[in-house]
């Protein structure tokens, strides 16, 4: 298979996942929907969408923009029940939104954050969380709620409830889904693999236990919800239930009035039906039913006639649904009276035993001697299509309804009526419980095969969230089966929520996000740490193998645990040999460092640190090895470990043999054949032979400088070998500073007037003190003759050198000030170092060696001192140093 037609297979593949996973993530986040609606406080696909388009690249918009479209239709489709093509055009504009926020959110973090990335510092999560959630969704809740409110889905009035909550889904979805699928697919994967169990599981348990806390909360809400619906569902149950009970016991009095009265004229009916007729809320209409033979028909329909009912006759419906003539039948139940009459007195005449509704009801009557009511119907009077309840109560000739069947039919006379208008009662309920807060339906359901909806204004259109929480009250009221259904209204379900569930949702993912946040640095961190320690240590590793000294690693009872090629190369072992073997069998010295006098291990070094000791080394084949050795000690949290590093001094002991010959034979050999040389020139220079030449005298005399200067090099090199070597013995003594300092002028008079410089003393600040320093007497003039006689050498023709000192504290500095022409900076690092110059010539034209400087530091510091200087070109240098005092006083 080509390459090519792989690769965009793998991309269909790929967007057709991300569609699907899209799909599932927005309907999974429906799950935690707070109603009313389908408003949820994370909307994960938005955190799917940026990772995949971060990590295979923006060809994947494509697949946010198919899910997003399928998510949003199947959403509609939940709220109507059917599919619209609105649907689809509101869907797409959605889906723009969200495929444009994940471009968004996804350009920004490869600009300004970088990808691939594998967020392990703060600054990293921090923009890419901030990129990817709050910006990136700025996008799609503007673009959503936009379409959403252009579309006629949701109202202007809802508009920023809409963004605010689109916007904290997205933005919380990004916070925590994105993780997830980085989890799944980025790189490195070692790195992200690993994050599984220090990020994955704690944010997926964390999540978990606020989706449960969640679900705790939501559903006592509902339960609210749930207990205040059943609640006003009772009331108003009860409200509609005993209304009818009351219509029905309106009758009782209006059936006394026939049982008490041979004869009840119209006259009668009507001041008696409008006093009951005014007292109740319900009823429309009274009326008079009387039970009429066949054989009394004409009888009757005369005295109606003589009544003053002009045209009066027994009617019922024709085949047009036309009053007609009644035909002849063995009994009629005809309406009589009727009140009020003006709007219902076409109705006067009817046989109710013609209507198979109304005549169902009188069989019920007449068979339980009960009251009864019929099936909805339409009123014979009524010119709306209003469904209405017509209440039969049988009176008899008996004041008690008779006891069989067959004597209520021949001791009937006929049947009180009470007509209640369904829709106008329910109106009058609505009073109390308002169209907003409830929808209302009564049924019929006496004939299960044929329900009958008696009332149901506004109740098919009712959302499925009032549906949810529906009532349903079932009541026999006089031969019929009622059943009330009640539905809370979304805006009475919204008046009943609290923002509990909410803040509980919204708080709780958002403490995931920062702990996934938290998780990501915190891993990033750990992960930087382990790979700089795996680096440290291969480096270690590196330079532990490549040391050309000797190294070894002891614990605290002096068992070795490392030593690298040159330990083993030193005590021609192997490394196996040595591992776990004693150190102490090899470096008996390390017994001082591991135990105390009392031959108990030492557990009082923290940190032990030996400088450059010397000891004996023994080797596999018992031979011994001159070592110096330097211990370090460090506390590790359970235990103790000593480096130890080791060099074989074998070869310096050879050279320090040497120095020692060669000092000797300068010390003997040299000095004093130069000693009577000097001798021998200064007495010819003397005079001793009288009568040289000038020209032989002058040689001479450059015979007897150069004598001197090399006897002066000697002894200058004899004492640097002494300090370097520690061979320099200091004759401490109690000495006046004053009196050194005069010493110090009278020395190098002579050398001063040679050079045509002044050398002046100034100890104005100390002349008055006696002031006592610990110092070799021989070594303090020999540091002040080394820095006069510099200071003279590079002091211009009459120039003056300066001598004074300064109390300070505890300490006292003694300076030597010339006026020369100062020192280069750049020759401030070098000027201590031995035979240094500022220029090459000076050994010739000032008649020195550079050692003088150098040799002068070590002995100040030997002493417990510093020396420095300071300097100004073509000004001048002063040299100073400083002396511990160790007593004081006025003289």
């Amino acid at each position: 298979m080509p390459l090519a037609l792989v690769s965009k297979i793998l991309l269909l593949s790929r967007i057709l996942l991300l569609a699907l996973a899209y799909f599932v993530a927005g309907r999974l986040a429906l799950l935690l929907a707070i109603p009313p609606g389908f408003a949820t406080a994370i909307f994960p696909p938005l955190g799917v969408s940026l990772a995949a388009v971060l990590l295979w690249g923006n060809s994947l918009l494509l697949g946010v923009f198919i899910g997003s479209v399928i998510l949003n239709v199947s959403i509609a489709i939940m709220g109507v029940g059917h599919f619209e093509m609105a649907m689809f055009f509101t869907a797409s504009e959605i889906a723009l939104g969200s495929s444009l926020a994940a471009w968004v959110g996804a350009s920004l973090i490869r600009k300004f954050v970088g990808f691939p990335n594998a967020l392990m510092d703060e600054w990293s999560i921090f923009f890419f969380f901030l990129f990817g959630g709050p910006v990136a969704s700025i996008v799609s809740a503007t673009i959503g709620v936009g379409a959403l409110c252009l579309n006629g889905v949701i109202p202007l009035s809802h508009i920023i409830y809409s963004w605010v909550t689109w916007w904290t889904g997205d933005t919380i979805g990004v916070l925590i889904a994105t993780p997830f699928v980085f989890i799944l697919f980025a790189v490195p994967r070692k790195l992200w693999r690993d994050r599984s169990k220090t990020v994955g599981i704690p944010l997926l348990i964390s999540c978990a236990l606020i989706v449960v806390i969640f679900i705790n909360t939501s559903q006592s809400e509902e339960q609210k919800i749930q207990r205040s619906v059943q609640s006003s569902a009772n009331e108003l149950s009860e409200t509609l239930f005993s209304g009818l009970a009351k219509h029905i016991a309106v009758l009782t009095p209006l059936k006394g009035l026939f049982v008490a009265s041979e004869e009840v004229t119209p006259e009668d009916f009507r001041l008696f039906t409008a006093e009951l007729l005014a007292a109740t809320n319900g009823i429309s209409v009274l009326s008079w039913n009387q039970n009429v033979g066949h054989t009394d028909r004409s009888v009757f329909e005369k005295n109606m006639i003589d009544e003053g009912y002009k045209n009066f006759s027994i009617k019922e419906y024709g085949p047009n649904h036309q009053l007609v003539t009644a035909p002849h039948r063995e009994r009629y139940v005809v309406v009589t009276y009727v009140e009020p009459y003006a709007k219902n007195g076409s109705a006067q005449g009817f046989d109710i035993l013609s209507d198979e509704v109304r005549h169902q009801a009188l069989l019920y009557s007449n068979s339980t001697g009960l009251p009864s009511m019929t099936a909805p119907l339409h009123l014979v009077q009524a010119k709306s299509t209003e469904l209405s309840y017509v209440i039969y109560m049988p009176v008899y000739k008996t004041l008690d309804a008779p006891k069989t069947r067959d004597l209520r039919d021949q001791l009937l006379r006929g049947y009180v009526t009470a007509i209640v208008k369904v829709g106008t009662q329910i109106e009058v309920l609505h009073e109390k419980f308002p169209k907003e807060n409830f929808v209302i339906r009564l049924q019929d359901i006496t004939d299960e095969e044929n329900v009958q909806d008696v009332y149901s204004e506004g109740f098919n259109e009712a959302s499925s969230l009032s549906r949810s929480h529906m009532i349903q009250v079932r009541k026999k009221i006089a031969g019929r089966d009622l059943l009330l259904s009640i539905l809370p209204t979304e805006k009475f379900i919204d008046k009943q929520l609290s923002a509990t569930s909410w803040y509980v949702l919204v708080g709780g993912l958002l403490f995931c996000s920062f702990l996934g946040g938290f998780l990501l640095l915190f891993t990033g961190r750990a992960q930087y740490v382990a790979s700089l320690v795996e680096r440290r240590t291969l480096e270690l590793e590196s330079i532990l193998n490549g040391a050309v000294e000797a190294i070894i690693i002891i614990n605290q009872i002096g068992e070795i645990e490392r030593a690298n090629p040159a330990a083993c190369r030193l005590f021609k072992m192997r490394e196996n040999e040595l591992l776990g073997l004693n150190s102490i069998s090899i470096i008996p010295l390390l017994h001082d460092l591991l135990f105390t006098p009392e031959g108990d291990y030492n557990q009082t070094i923290n940190s032990s640190v030996w400088k450059a000791r010397e000891t004996t080394g023994i080797c596999s084949d018992k031979t011994k090895l001159p070592l110096e050795i330097g211990v370090s000690g460090v506390d590790l949290p359970d235990r103790r470990i000593y480096t130890c590093l080791i060099h074989d001094v074998t070869a310096r002991k050879k050279v320090d043999k040497l120095k020692d010959e060669f000092v000797s034979t300068v010390s003997h050999e040299l000095r004093t054949p130069l000693t009577s040389i000097t001798g021998a020139l200064g007495l010819l220079v003397g005079g001793a032979v009288p009568n040289l030449p000038i020209k032989a005298l002058d040689l001479l005399v450059i015979a007897k400088n150069n004598a001197e200067r090399l006897g002066r090099l000697v002894n200058d090199i004899l004492d640097i070998e002494k300090l370097e070597f520690g061979k320099l013995q200091l004759d401490i003594t109690d000495c006046d500073a004053n009196e050194l300092m005069r010493q110090s002028i009278e020395q190098n008079t002579g050398y001063a007037v040679k050079y045509g410089v002044h050398l002046a003393l100034n100890n104005s600040e100390i002349s008055n003190l006696k002031i006592t320093l610990l110092v070799d007497p021989d070594r303090f003039l020999q540091v002040m003759s080394n820095l006069i006689s510099n200071a003279i050498k590079f002091s211009q023709m009459d120039g003056v050198v300066t001598v004074y000192a300064k109390v300070d504290g505890d300490q006292i500095t003694f300076y030597v000030e010339d006026e020369g022409a100062g020192i280069p900076e750049e020759f401030r690092s070098k000027i201590f170092q031995k035979f240094a110059q500022a220029d090459s010539s000076d050994t010739r034209k000032r008649d020195g060696t550079g050692l003088g400087l150098s040799i002068s530091r070590v002995i100040v510091e030997r002493m417990g001192g510093t020396l420095d200087y300071t300097t100004e070109i073509n000004k001048g240098t002063v040299f100073f140093f400083s002396i511990p005092i160790e007593e004081v006083s006025v003289k």
